[in-house]
Parts: C-alpha cells; sequence; structure tokens
C-alpha cells in the first residue's frame, strides 16, 4: 500500500522482468519510454519532481550475465547489451537533466582499473561513458560477498552513476537482507547542499577604549 510498482519492458513483451521498483504515491513522476532496439534489456527510466524542484531523471538497470530474454550469455553478446545500456544512458544526459542511474553492472568497480581486469572490454566502455560525459560512479564500497571453497570474494558490483555527484550524498551499503548482493541506498538533493563554516564570535577587551565603544553605540 502507498506506492505504484513499474516493470521493465521485457515484462510487457516477453512476460520477464529481472528488476522491478517501487514508487511512493507521494512522488511525482512519468516513465521515459525507449525504441524497440532496447527491448531486450531490463531497465526502468523515470522522471521524478519533488515540489517545485527540476525533475531528476533517475534510471534502474541490471547488465546480465545471461540475457534472460534471448538467453545468449557469450563475451560478445554481454559487450553489446552493455553498450545498448550505456546508449541509453547517453539519451538520457542529452536531455540536460539532472541524471541518476542505480543498477547491478556486474562490473567490479574497485579492480576494474587493475591492469589484468577480466572484463576490460566492458569497464573501457563504462569507463569512457564516465569521461564524456563528466559523469562519476559513487559507490566506493564492496557490495558483493561470496565465498567460494575457503575464498571470501568481496566486489563492488552495484553503481550509483550520476552527472551531479556534488548533489548526491554518498552512497551507503548496508549488511541486511538474504541476498548475495548488499542494500544500497543514495540521496539525491534538489540542489547542491551547502555547509555552513563554523565559528567563534569573541570579545578582546585588552584594548577596551570606553569613549571608542560609546562613539560606535
Amino acid at each position: 500500500d502507498g506506492y505504484k510498482i513499474e516493470f521493465t519492458k521485457t515484462w510487457d513483451i516477453h512476460g520477464q522482468a529481472r528488476i522491478i521498483c517501487y514508487v511512493s504515491d507521494d512522488i511525482k513522476y512519468s516513465r521515459k519510454h525507449f525504441d524497440n532496439n532496447f527491448d531486450d534489456i531490463p531497465s526502468i527510466s523515470l522522471e521524478i519532481g519533488l515540489g517545485r524542484a527540476t525533475r531528476t531523471s533517475v534510471h534502474f538497470y541490471y547488465r546480465e550475465w545471461k540475457n534472460g530474454v534471448t538467453g545468449e550469455n557469450d563475451v560478445n553478446s554481454q559487450l553489446v547489451n552493455l553498450k545498448k545500456h550505456i546508449k541509453q544512458w547517453v539519451e538520457i544526459v542529452a536531455t540536460g537533466r539532472s541524471f541518476v542511474a542505480l543498477g547491478d553492472a556486474n562490473l567490479c568497480a574497485k579492480t576494474w582499473n587493475d591492469p589484468d581486469f577480466k572484463y576490460k572490454d566492458m569497464a573501457n566502455e563504462v569507463q569512457n561513458f564516465l569521461l564524456q560525459h563528466s559523469c562519476s560512479q559513487l559507490v566506493n564500497k564492496f557490495t558483493r560477498v561470496q565465498k567460494v571453497g575457503d575464498t571470501l570474494q568481496k566486489s563492488c558490483l552495484d553503481h550509483v552513476t550520476t552527472n551531479v555527484p556534488e548533489k548526491c550524498k554518498l552512497p551507503e551499503v548496508f549488511s541486511y537482507g538474504s541476498s548475495d548482493h548488499l542494500p544500497v541506498m543514495v540521496t539525491k538533493y534538489s540542489r547542491e547542499p551547502k555547509s555552513q563554516p563554523k565559528f567563534i564570535k569573541k570579545r578582546n577587551y585588552k584594548n577596551f577604549n570606553t569613549v571608542n565603544f560609546l562613539n560606535d553605540v
């Protein structure tokens, strides 16, 4: 109760959705639709407005290892599908709105700069987007922890990408739930937060001049 639910386009066309989005009834929003070239990738794009603030484009996505619609899972098809996701990001950024994308990118942001990173081609596609469109990936903590044999594997697969990092609070990662991915929460402000510098006012009576003080008063 109190929420609307949004499904990916793959649900309407193929009866399959690997992400869903709950939107509070208190939030005014509209759905952004893409052309048919993106019907096989899971994504949800909303334009959200709060009060009189300029609308923000909030985009949810899942970069799959194995495409839930086509069943493809080879490296080349993964790269093709990632490029589709990035094309959606580019289309949204081109509107000039504040852009925040949240999703399971299945690319570890903690190690993707390593020279031996296994999925370097895909990491380069994302990083090129970040550079070309003045965007940042904000999550800097491990979001997935899995034990494989005697080894504890940690990775940062869940990303928050935005063109307004100055209006976003640093994402928080919580150790809740039973999923192998940890929940990630980010707050986006309608305007850049202003920090008020702290200062202390003091009076110095060492050189106090009664006449000057009375004249000032």
